[in-house]
Protein backbone atom coordinates (compact mmCIF):
# COMPACT_ATOMS: atom_id res chain seq x y z
CA UNK A 1 0.00 0.00 0.00
CA UNK A 2 2.89 2.42 0.75
CA UNK A 3 3.91 2.52 -2.92
CA UNK A 4 0.36 3.54 -3.93
CA UNK A 5 0.09 6.51 -1.56
CA UNK A 6 1.61 9.85 -2.54
CA UNK A 7 4.29 11.37 -0.29
CA UNK A 8 6.49 9.80 2.36
CA UNK A 9 4.97 6.87 4.22
CA UNK A 10 5.46 5.57 7.75
CA UNK A 11 5.08 1.89 8.66
CA UNK A 12 5.09 0.97 12.36
CA UNK A 13 4.28 -2.18 14.31
CA UNK A 14 1.79 -2.61 17.14
CA UNK A 15 1.63 -6.34 17.77
CA UNK A 16 0.07 -7.70 20.98
CA UNK A 17 2.54 -9.97 22.81
CA UNK A 18 -0.16 -12.66 22.86
CA UNK A 19 -0.34 -12.74 19.06
CA UNK A 20 0.80 -15.76 17.06
CA UNK A 21 4.61 -16.04 16.67
CA UNK A 22 5.19 -13.74 19.66
CA UNK A 23 6.93 -14.47 22.94
CA UNK A 24 4.66 -13.19 25.73
CA UNK A 25 7.42 -12.75 28.30
CA UNK A 26 9.65 -10.60 26.08
CA UNK A 27 7.13 -9.20 23.64
CA UNK A 28 9.34 -10.25 20.73
CA UNK A 29 7.47 -11.19 17.57
CA UNK A 30 8.45 -12.79 14.26
CA UNK A 31 6.74 -11.90 11.00
CA UNK A 32 7.12 -14.81 8.60
CA UNK A 33 7.04 -13.83 4.93
CA UNK A 34 5.46 -16.32 2.57
CA UNK A 35 6.28 -14.28 -0.54
CA UNK A 36 8.54 -11.47 -1.63
CA UNK A 37 7.54 -7.98 -0.51
CA UNK A 38 6.81 -5.37 -3.21
CA UNK A 39 9.83 -3.29 -4.18
CA UNK A 40 10.08 0.04 -2.37
CA UNK A 41 9.46 2.63 -5.09
CA UNK A 42 8.39 5.60 -2.91
CA UNK A 43 9.89 7.17 0.18
CA UNK A 44 9.11 5.25 3.35
CA UNK A 45 10.14 4.81 6.98
CA UNK A 46 9.75 1.29 8.39
CA UNK A 47 10.13 1.52 12.17
CA UNK A 48 10.27 -1.35 14.63
CA UNK A 49 9.54 -0.54 18.27
CA UNK A 50 13.06 -1.34 19.58
CA UNK A 51 15.94 -3.50 18.43
CA UNK A 52 15.13 -7.19 18.84
CA UNK A 53 11.37 -6.81 19.26
CA UNK A 54 10.27 -7.42 15.66
CA UNK A 55 11.90 -9.94 13.33
CA UNK A 56 11.12 -10.05 9.62
CA UNK A 57 11.98 -13.52 8.30
CA UNK A 58 11.61 -15.33 5.01
CA UNK A 59 9.71 -18.54 5.67
CA UNK A 60 12.01 -21.33 4.53
CA UNK A 61 9.49 -23.47 2.70
CA UNK A 62 7.97 -20.79 0.45
CA UNK A 63 10.74 -20.22 -2.09
CA UNK A 64 13.75 -17.94 -2.26
CA UNK A 65 13.50 -14.13 -2.14
CA UNK A 66 15.11 -11.00 -0.74
CA UNK A 67 13.41 -9.13 2.12
CA UNK A 68 13.66 -5.46 0.95
CA UNK A 69 14.45 -4.14 -2.55
CA UNK A 70 14.71 -0.37 -3.14
CA UNK A 71 14.06 0.71 -6.74
CA UNK A 72 12.80 4.23 -7.55
CA UNK A 73 12.47 5.67 -4.04
CA UNK A 74 14.82 8.48 -2.99
CA UNK A 75 14.77 8.09 0.81
CA UNK A 76 14.14 4.86 2.75
CA UNK A 77 14.74 4.23 6.46
CA UNK A 78 14.59 0.82 8.14
CA UNK A 79 15.00 0.94 11.90
CA UNK A 80 14.60 -1.28 14.94
CA UNK A 81 14.18 -4.52 13.00
CA UNK A 82 15.86 -7.90 12.85
CA UNK A 83 16.00 -9.05 9.22
CA UNK A 84 16.85 -12.67 8.67
CA UNK A 85 16.87 -15.61 6.24
CA UNK A 86 16.69 -13.48 3.11
CA UNK A 87 17.85 -15.48 0.10
CA UNK A 88 17.12 -14.09 -3.38
CA UNK A 89 16.80 -16.29 -6.43
CA UNK A 90 19.77 -16.99 -8.66
CA UNK A 91 23.17 -15.30 -8.91
CA UNK A 92 22.54 -11.82 -7.50
CA UNK A 93 23.51 -9.40 -4.72
CA UNK A 94 21.99 -8.45 -1.37
CA UNK A 95 20.34 -11.15 0.69
CA UNK A 96 18.38 -8.86 3.01
CA UNK A 97 18.48 -5.39 1.39
CA UNK A 98 19.37 -4.24 -2.12
CA UNK A 99 19.50 -0.62 -3.28
CA UNK A 100 19.53 -0.51 -7.07
CA UNK A 101 18.76 3.20 -7.40
CA UNK A 102 20.13 6.61 -6.41
CA UNK A 103 18.23 6.43 -3.10
CA UNK A 104 19.56 7.08 0.37
CA UNK A 105 18.82 3.97 2.43
CA UNK A 106 19.29 4.19 6.20
CA UNK A 107 19.59 1.03 8.31
CA UNK A 108 19.35 2.10 11.95
CA UNK A 109 19.42 0.15 15.22
CA UNK A 110 18.84 -3.11 13.38
CA UNK A 111 20.21 -6.64 13.13
CA UNK A 112 20.78 -8.35 9.77
CA UNK A 113 21.66 -11.98 10.34
CA UNK A 114 21.82 -15.34 8.52
CA UNK A 115 20.93 -13.92 5.13
CA UNK A 116 22.66 -15.27 2.02
CA UNK A 117 23.17 -14.93 -1.73
CA UNK A 118 24.46 -17.10 -4.52
CA UNK A 119 26.74 -14.89 -6.56
CA UNK A 120 28.76 -14.62 -9.74
CA UNK A 121 29.93 -11.04 -10.33
CA UNK A 122 28.15 -9.98 -7.16
CA UNK A 123 27.75 -10.70 -3.47
CA UNK A 124 26.72 -8.99 -0.27
CA UNK A 125 25.14 -11.67 1.88
CA UNK A 126 23.14 -9.02 3.75
CA UNK A 127 23.33 -5.71 1.84
CA UNK A 128 24.02 -4.68 -1.75
CA UNK A 129 24.39 -1.14 -3.04
CA UNK A 130 24.30 -1.72 -6.80
CA UNK A 131 23.46 1.78 -8.06
CA UNK A 132 24.62 5.33 -7.44
CA UNK A 133 22.84 5.69 -4.11
CA UNK A 134 24.00 5.71 -0.50
CA UNK A 135 23.48 3.15 2.25
CA UNK A 136 24.03 4.26 5.86
CA UNK A 137 24.37 1.50 8.46
CA UNK A 138 24.25 3.00 11.97
CA UNK A 139 24.13 1.34 15.41
CA UNK A 140 23.49 -2.03 13.81
CA UNK A 141 24.83 -5.58 13.76
CA UNK A 142 25.45 -7.47 10.51
CA UNK A 143 26.33 -11.02 11.47
CA UNK A 144 26.56 -14.56 10.14
CA UNK A 145 25.57 -13.74 6.57
CA UNK A 146 27.01 -15.67 3.61
CA UNK A 147 27.98 -15.07 0.02
CA UNK A 148 28.18 -18.37 -1.86
CA UNK A 149 30.23 -17.92 -5.02
CA UNK A 150 28.89 -20.11 -7.82
CA UNK A 151 30.87 -23.34 -8.11
CA UNK A 152 31.83 -22.77 -11.74
CA UNK A 153 35.14 -21.92 -13.39
CA UNK A 154 35.95 -18.20 -13.36
CA UNK A 155 33.21 -17.16 -10.94
CA UNK A 156 33.95 -14.10 -8.84
CA UNK A 157 32.42 -12.02 -6.10
CA UNK A 158 32.58 -11.22 -2.43
CA UNK A 159 31.33 -9.26 0.52
CA UNK A 160 29.99 -11.76 3.02
CA UNK A 161 27.99 -8.92 4.58
CA UNK A 162 28.07 -5.92 2.21
CA UNK A 163 28.92 -5.24 -1.43
CA UNK A 164 29.19 -1.77 -2.97
CA UNK A 165 29.26 -2.71 -6.62
CA UNK A 166 28.95 0.55 -8.56
CA UNK A 167 29.70 4.23 -7.91
CA UNK A 168 27.58 4.62 -4.78
CA UNK A 169 28.59 5.09 -1.15
CA UNK A 170 28.29 2.84 1.89
CA UNK A 171 28.77 4.31 5.37
CA UNK A 172 29.09 1.96 8.34
CA UNK A 173 29.09 3.71 11.71
CA UNK A 174 28.93 2.48 15.31
CA UNK A 175 28.19 -1.02 14.04
CA UNK A 176 29.51 -4.58 14.27
CA UNK A 177 30.10 -6.61 11.11
CA UNK A 178 30.97 -10.04 12.48
CA UNK A 179 30.99 -13.71 11.57
CA UNK A 180 30.16 -13.29 7.89
CA UNK A 181 31.71 -15.48 5.21
CA UNK A 182 32.48 -15.91 1.53
CA UNK A 183 32.91 -19.41 0.13
CA UNK A 184 32.58 -21.51 -3.02
CA UNK A 185 34.11 -20.93 -6.45
CA UNK A 186 36.18 -23.26 -8.60
CA UNK A 187 39.10 -22.97 -11.03
CA UNK A 188 40.23 -19.38 -11.77
CA UNK A 189 37.71 -17.96 -9.31
CA UNK A 190 38.38 -14.64 -7.56
CA UNK A 191 36.88 -14.33 -4.08
CA UNK A 192 37.29 -11.29 -1.88
CA UNK A 193 36.00 -9.36 1.12
CA UNK A 194 34.89 -11.66 3.91
CA UNK A 195 32.81 -8.81 5.34
CA UNK A 196 32.83 -5.85 2.92
CA UNK A 197 33.71 -5.59 -0.79
CA UNK A 198 34.01 -2.33 -2.74
CA UNK A 199 33.90 -3.68 -6.27
CA UNK A 200 34.10 -0.60 -8.52
CA UNK A 201 34.53 3.17 -8.21
CA UNK A 202 32.36 3.76 -5.14
CA UNK A 203 33.33 4.67 -1.60
CA UNK A 204 33.07 2.76 1.67
CA UNK A 205 33.53 4.59 5.00
CA UNK A 206 33.81 2.53 8.19
CA UNK A 207 33.83 4.55 11.41
CA UNK A 208 33.66 3.65 15.11
CA UNK A 209 32.92 0.02 14.25
CA UNK A 210 34.13 -3.57 14.60
CA UNK A 211 34.93 -5.80 11.60
CA UNK A 212 35.68 -9.14 13.21
CA UNK A 213 35.66 -12.93 12.83
CA UNK A 214 34.78 -12.89 9.14
CA UNK A 215 36.14 -15.64 6.89
CA UNK A 216 37.06 -15.96 3.24
CA UNK A 217 37.54 -19.51 2.02
CA UNK A 218 38.89 -19.59 -1.52
CA UNK A 219 38.37 -22.72 -3.60
CA UNK A 220 41.30 -25.13 -3.51
CA UNK A 221 41.48 -25.17 -7.29
CA UNK A 222 43.86 -24.20 -10.08
CA UNK A 223 44.06 -20.43 -10.60
CA UNK A 224 41.74 -19.57 -7.69
CA UNK A 225 42.82 -16.64 -5.53
CA UNK A 226 41.57 -13.70 -3.48
CA UNK A 227 41.88 -12.02 -0.11
CA UNK A 228 40.65 -9.42 2.31
CA UNK A 229 39.23 -11.36 5.22
CA UNK A 230 37.62 -8.23 6.60
CA UNK A 231 37.52 -5.61 3.84
CA UNK A 232 38.54 -5.67 0.18
CA UNK A 233 38.41 -3.24 -2.70
CA UNK A 234 39.10 -3.67 -6.40
CA UNK A 235 38.96 0.09 -7.03
CA UNK A 236 37.38 3.18 -5.51
CA UNK A 237 38.01 4.34 -1.96
CA UNK A 238 37.86 2.78 1.50
CA UNK A 239 38.31 4.85 4.67
CA UNK A 240 38.65 3.06 8.02
CA UNK A 241 38.54 5.32 11.10
CA UNK A 242 38.41 4.53 14.83
CA UNK A 243 37.70 0.91 13.97
CA UNK A 244 38.87 -2.55 14.97
CA UNK A 245 39.59 -4.96 12.10
CA UNK A 246 40.38 -8.17 13.93
CA UNK A 247 40.23 -11.96 13.93
CA UNK A 248 39.45 -12.24 10.21
CA UNK A 249 40.78 -15.26 8.32
CA UNK A 250 41.64 -16.06 4.69
CA UNK A 251 42.45 -19.59 3.52
CA UNK A 252 42.49 -21.94 0.53
CA UNK A 253 43.27 -20.97 -3.05
CA UNK A 254 45.90 -22.05 -5.54
CA UNK A 255 49.33 -21.82 -3.84
CA UNK A 256 50.82 -20.64 -7.13
CA UNK A 257 48.48 -17.64 -7.17
CA UNK A 258 48.65 -16.69 -3.50
CA UNK A 259 46.26 -15.07 -1.05
CA UNK A 260 46.55 -11.54 0.30
CA UNK A 261 45.22 -9.45 3.13
CA UNK A 262 44.04 -11.21 6.26
CA UNK A 263 42.39 -8.02 7.47
CA UNK A 264 42.26 -5.70 4.46
CA UNK A 265 43.17 -6.03 0.77
CA UNK A 266 43.58 -3.22 -1.75
CA UNK A 267 43.68 -5.32 -4.89
CA UNK A 268 45.15 -2.94 -7.45
CA UNK A 269 43.99 0.61 -8.16
CA UNK A 270 42.01 1.63 -5.08
CA UNK A 271 42.77 4.11 -2.31
CA UNK A 272 42.74 3.12 1.38
CA UNK A 273 43.06 5.27 4.50
CA UNK A 274 43.38 3.73 7.96
CA UNK A 275 43.26 6.23 10.84
CA UNK A 276 43.17 5.70 14.62
CA UNK A 277 42.40 2.02 14.15
CA UNK A 278 43.58 -1.41 15.27
CA UNK A 279 44.39 -4.17 12.79
CA UNK A 280 44.71 -7.14 15.09
CA UNK A 281 45.00 -10.94 14.94
CA UNK A 282 44.04 -11.35 11.30
CA UNK A 283 45.48 -14.27 9.34
CA UNK A 284 46.14 -15.12 5.72
CA UNK A 285 47.85 -18.14 4.20
CA UNK A 286 49.87 -15.77 2.02
CA UNK A 287 50.90 -12.11 2.03
CA UNK A 288 49.84 -9.29 4.33
CA UNK A 289 48.46 -10.66 7.56
CA UNK A 290 47.02 -7.28 8.49
CA UNK A 291 46.95 -5.28 5.25
CA UNK A 292 47.99 -6.14 1.69
CA UNK A 293 48.44 -3.29 -0.79
CA UNK A 294 50.36 -4.60 -3.77
CA UNK A 295 49.59 -1.74 -6.15
CA UNK A 296 47.11 0.83 -4.91
CA UNK A 297 47.34 3.80 -2.56
CA UNK A 298 47.54 3.22 1.19
CA UNK A 299 47.99 5.59 4.11
CA UNK A 300 48.09 4.37 7.72
CA UNK A 301 48.00 7.00 10.47
CA UNK A 302 48.09 6.67 14.27
CA UNK A 303 47.14 3.00 14.15
CA UNK A 304 48.27 -0.28 15.71
CA UNK A 305 48.94 -3.44 13.68
CA UNK A 306 49.86 -6.41 15.84
CA UNK A 307 49.51 -10.18 16.14
CA UNK A 308 48.59 -10.56 12.48
CA UNK A 309 49.86 -13.64 10.66
CA UNK A 310 51.25 -13.76 7.11
CA UNK A 311 54.24 -12.81 4.98
CA UNK A 312 54.52 -9.18 5.91
CA UNK A 313 52.54 -9.76 9.05
CA UNK A 314 51.52 -6.13 9.52
CA UNK A 315 51.61 -4.66 6.01
CA UNK A 316 52.65 -6.14 2.67
CA UNK A 317 53.28 -4.10 -0.49
CA UNK A 318 53.63 -0.34 -0.26
CA UNK A 319 52.15 2.65 1.52
CA UNK A 320 52.65 5.77 3.59
CA UNK A 321 52.82 5.27 7.37
CA UNK A 322 52.71 7.89 10.13
CA UNK A 323 52.63 7.67 13.94
CA UNK A 324 51.82 3.97 13.90
CA UNK A 325 52.92 0.85 15.74
CA UNK A 326 53.60 -2.25 13.64
CA UNK A 327 55.07 -4.95 15.83
CA UNK A 328 54.63 -8.41 17.31
CA UNK A 329 53.17 -9.77 14.08
CA UNK A 330 53.85 -13.39 13.20
CA UNK A 331 55.82 -14.93 10.36
CA UNK A 332 58.35 -17.69 10.79
CA UNK A 333 61.40 -15.84 9.47
CA UNK A 334 63.78 -13.01 10.37
CA UNK A 335 62.47 -10.88 7.49
CA UNK A 336 58.97 -9.88 6.37
CA UNK A 337 57.70 -10.26 9.94
CA UNK A 338 56.07 -6.87 10.46
CA UNK A 339 56.50 -5.04 7.15
CA UNK A 340 57.33 -6.27 3.65
CA UNK A 341 57.75 -3.90 0.72
CA UNK A 342 58.48 -0.27 -0.09
CA UNK A 343 57.15 2.40 2.24
CA UNK A 344 57.19 6.13 2.82
CA UNK A 345 57.51 7.18 6.44
CA UNK A 346 56.04 10.41 7.73
CA UNK A 347 57.72 9.79 11.07
CA UNK A 348 56.96 8.68 14.62
CA UNK A 349 56.55 5.01 13.72
CA UNK A 350 57.46 2.00 15.87
CA UNK A 351 58.45 -0.98 13.70
CA UNK A 352 59.25 -4.19 15.58
CA UNK A 353 61.18 -5.82 12.70
CA UNK A 354 62.15 -3.62 9.77
CA UNK A 355 63.82 -6.37 7.72
CA UNK A 356 62.03 -6.97 4.42
CA UNK A 357 61.09 -3.33 3.95
CA UNK A 358 62.53 0.01 2.92
CA UNK A 359 61.54 3.58 3.67
CA UNK A 360 61.35 3.82 7.46
CA UNK A 361 64.12 6.40 7.58
CA UNK A 362 62.56 9.33 9.43
CA UNK A 363 64.65 10.47 12.43
CA UNK A 364 61.67 9.88 14.70
CA UNK A 365 61.11 6.27 13.58
CA UNK A 366 62.06 3.46 15.97
CA UNK A 367 62.78 0.11 14.34
CA UNK A 368 64.19 -3.26 15.21
CA UNK A 369 65.64 -6.16 13.24
CA UNK A 370 64.96 -9.86 12.98
CA UNK A 371 67.97 -10.49 15.20
CA UNK A 372 67.01 -7.74 17.65
CA UNK A 373 63.29 -6.94 17.40
CA UNK A 374 61.86 -4.02 19.31
CA UNK A 375 59.31 -4.88 21.97
CA UNK A 376 56.50 -2.31 22.24
CA UNK A 377 55.52 -3.72 25.65
CA UNK A 378 51.85 -3.74 24.84
CA UNK A 379 49.37 -4.06 27.65
CA UNK A 380 48.69 -7.82 27.85
CA UNK A 381 45.20 -7.23 29.24
CA UNK A 382 44.31 -5.34 26.09
CA UNK A 383 41.40 -3.05 25.42
CA UNK A 384 37.86 -4.37 25.43
CA UNK A 385 35.53 -2.59 23.04
CA UNK A 386 31.81 -2.87 23.69
CA UNK A 387 29.22 -1.55 21.26
CA UNK A 388 26.15 -1.32 23.46
CA UNK A 389 23.81 -0.54 20.58
CA UNK A 390 24.62 -3.86 18.94
CA UNK A 391 25.20 -5.97 22.04
CA UNK A 392 28.50 -7.21 20.61
CA UNK A 393 31.75 -7.32 22.56
CA UNK A 394 34.93 -7.29 20.56
CA UNK A 395 37.89 -9.40 21.66
CA UNK A 396 40.52 -7.78 23.84
CA UNK A 397 42.94 -5.79 21.71
CA UNK A 398 46.35 -4.81 23.03
CA UNK A 399 46.84 -1.12 22.33
CA UNK A 400 49.26 1.38 23.74
CA UNK A 401 47.85 4.62 22.33
CA UNK A 402 50.53 6.71 20.65
CA UNK A 403 53.53 4.56 19.81
CA UNK A 404 55.94 7.29 20.87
Amino acid sequence: RANAVAGEDLITFNIPPTAQNCEPTTGSCTLYLAAELPALSTNVRIEGPTQGRVTVRRRGNTGDFRIFTVTTATDVTISGLTITNGKPVGPTSGGAIANSSSAVVNVLDSVLTTNSVNANAGGGGAIANTGTGTINVINSAISDNTTNIDVVDGAWGGGGAIINSSSGTVNVSKSAVVGNKVQGGRRNSVMTGGAIFNALTGTVNVTDSVISANTLTVANASGAYGGGGGISLAAGTVNVTNTLVGDNFVSGGDPAEGLRGGGLLNQSAGSVSVVNSAIYNNQVQGWGGGIANPGGTLKVTNSTLTNNKGIGGGIFGKGTVKSSLIAKNIYGALVDVDVSGTFTSEGFNFIGVENGSTGFTAPTDQKGTGAAPLDPKLDPTGLTITLTATDFQAPGVPLCGSPM
